[in-house]
């Protein structure tokens, strides 16, 4: 070194989480650090110092040693990574002196310099307690993580359920969900994507978190907060190490309304799977090896998805245009389709749409009937609506609305919910462009307060011809207890 004297010193990383930067990645990380609001931290340190990571609460270890790369001034330098332990040592295990030097200074100083002695005890213990971990974990006392698990399963990794709105998709999810996990119904979770959803809230991002200080009092420090997808994997990899695999799965509604491929990002990669498990692996970015190391006691530097981890998910065909999902995207999932009656009856053959409502003028109407003669009215030549514009069994969910001690008798505000889920739907969506062959007489009109007022008064007379049949004579046919239903 020239003659020069190394100074030795411990830098307290939490404190500094939201002022560094990584310049590189891996063995040959480098870390930026600039302070605004103190110009002396790094008074005194000079390129070649060494630095030993600590990580305050609630992990309390020290877990790196770097070296000065350039200091570029009293309130910036850069460090180079040279050891990143599994664990690390606790401030018990550290020295007496060092172990005082640090609890005084906590919350005052962020750059602590300290003699050499104390430097090397803290590095020899830091050495030692790895190589620990590292012969505990080749002598078998926990598995190795094992992508392969060999899980057996009657149902797919990936798979996406779609078709039209109200179709059932949702409810076709729980119930195989009840028979994949049988009674390890906690062993799964469930996030709903939506437009502003990203990356970091699905695999995990530093997030401001409160935590409490050595006095006590509360205080907000930045950590790594695993999402969903990330917390599924976690607990389906620990599992891998049992010998005695079970399946973990995760669910994502409505995932068009996302965009899928900025949400997956790199994880897009461990969607191809072989004997189900990811072909390719990807590898880890710092933050996210940082968490897995403390879950899982092991270094991660690459990731796959196991085969004991299930990815499934919910789509409305009928918003495909919301944030359509490119070939390469949808070629890595099996798609189920569920058709727009799929989901009509139980198990049991029993209605799932029961109930009869009126409306203020008097007018019965059984609303699976209604249901059924609408679908015939969009699928006609004149109207020409795409399956997926129809509407499903659940798109208003009857049996919330039955009036109580009743099997099919609806509540008296029912004919109002039609009214705003089902006409609006006609009105604005999937008829707004053939209104004049789906409405006739005053309900064919561009207002929807006018539409409305004729459905109260007329009931199923607004509704247009299907080829040369009347809409009623159609209805009719799907009433309970008609010999022409489907």
């Amino acid at each position: 070194m020239g003659g020069l004297i190394l100074k030795f010193y411990i830098l307290m990383l939490d404190e500094i989480i939201k002022t560094f930067s990584v310049i590189g990645s891996g063995v040959d990380a480098r870390f930026s650090f600039t302070y605004k609001d103190n110009h002396n931290v790094f008074q005194g340190a000079s390129n070649g110092d060494a630095v030993i990571g600590y990580v305050d609460s609630p992990v309390n270890r020290y877990c790196y040693v770097f070296t000065i790369r350039d200091k570029r001034s009293n309130q910036e330098c850069d460090l180079q990574k040279q050891l990143e332990t599994m664990k690390g040592i606790s401030e018990s295990e550290a020295p007496d002196t060092v172990k005082e030097l640090v609890s005084a200074n906590k919350g005052k100083s962020l750059f602590l310099e300290i003699t050499e002695d104390d430097f090397n005890g803290l590095l020899e213990a830091m050495l030692a307690k790895s190589e620990r971990e590292l012969r505990h974990t080749s002598a078998g006392n926990f598995r190795e993580i094992t992508y392969e698990t060999g899980l057996q399963a009657d149902f797919p990794r990936n798979r996406i359920v779609f078709g039209a709105p109200g179709t059932g998709k949702s409810n076709r999810l729980e119930k195989d969900r009840d028979m994949l996990l049988g009674a390890d119904v906690s062993d799964y979770e469930r996030v709903t994507f939506h437009p502003d959803y990203s990356y970091g809230a699905f695999a995990g991002t530093y997030k401001p978190v409160m935590a409490k200080d050595e006095s006590g009092k509360e205080t907000i420090v930045y950590r790594y907060v695993p999402g969903p997808f990330m917390r599924v994997l976690v607990k389906a990899l620990k599992n891998s190490r049992s010998g005695s695999p079970k399946p973990f799965l995760l669910i994502i509604e409505e995932i068009n309304r996302a965009n899928a491929a900025a949400v997956f990002g790199d994880l897009f990669q461990l969607l191809d799977r072989k004997n189900n498990y990811s072909e390719y692996a990807i590898q880890t970015s710092e933050d996210m090896r940082q968490y897995l190391r403390m879950e899982l006691e092991c270094e991660c530097e690459k990731l796959r998805i196991p085969d004991n981890m299930f990815i499934w998910a919910t789509m409305n065909s009928a918003d495909q245009g919301v944030c359509p999902l490119d070939t390469a995207f949808k070629r890595r999932w099996n798609f189920e389709y569920i058709g727009v009656d799929a989901e009509e009856a139980d198990d049991m053959g029993n209605t799932n749409v029961p109930g009869i409502f009126r409306t203020p003028g008097g007018k019965e109407i059984e609303w699976n009937a209604m249901r059924k003669a609408i679908n015939e009215l969009l699928s006609s030549d004149a109207v020409k609506v795409h399956e997926d514009k129809l509407l499903g069994p659940f798109f208003l969910n009857a049996k919330n609305y039955l009036k109580e001690g009743s099997s099919d008798e609806l509540s008296d505000n029912f004919c109002k919910i039609v009214e705003s889920k089902v006409l609006m739907y006609l009105f604005e969506d999937a008829a707004k462009t053939k209104r004049p062959y789906v409405f006739e007489g005053k309900a064919n009109t561009n207002r929807f307060s006018v539409l409305c007022r004729e459905f109260e008064i007329n009931g199923l007379s607004i509704f247009a011809k299907i080829g040369t049949q009347e809409f009623e004579e159609v209805y009719n046919q799907y009433r309970t207890g008609s010999d022409a239903g489907e």
